[in-house]
């Protein structure tokens, strides 16, 4: 399992460097409300250091090793923000984690009933942009 921390966290948005230590904003809550005689109401992003870690990790998908779906197989296919249509399909097959759907072959998806052409694309284009592809595709 990868280490838990803010900079390795979905969540986690790196911003700058202060000293040795990464300092970003952490997406998993909402902002905060601010309230200022000057500047009126605004939000604000909890900051965090990039070595901490809250108690709520979620492995940034982009940082899993091509062929390591460890991480994977321990975050739900609802990161990936699919549609309800491809969603619903996807759980009448048991595809519950990203790391099950990148081991299903194009074939195995096909024979899925109501996943056609474009609920293929969706699935291809998300895993793509997470740097990971269906089970016997070549990346790229």
């Amino acid at each position: 399992m990868s280490e838990r921390r803010c900079d390795k966290c979905d969540f986690g948005i790196a911003e700058d460097t202060v000293g040795n230590r990464e300092v970003g904003e952490c997406r998993r809550c909402p902002p905060r409300v601010i309230t200022s005689a000057i500047i009126g109401v605004a939000t604000r992003w909890p900051v965090v250091h990039g070595d901490n870690w809250c108690g709520e990790f979620t492995p940034n998908l982009s940082a899993i090793e091509r062929g390591n779906l460890s991480d994977a197989d321990r975050v739900s296919i609802k990161v990936l923000g699919l549609s309800t249509r491809v969603m619903n399909c996807l759980a009448s097959e048991g595809v519950k984690t990203v790391g099950d759907l990148a081991r299903c072959s194009r074939d195995k998806l096909e024979y899925i009933r109501n996943f056609g052409d474009t609920s293929m694309l969706e699935v291809v284009m998300r895993l793509a942009g997470r740097g990971l592809t269906l089970a016997g595709e070549n990346p790229g």
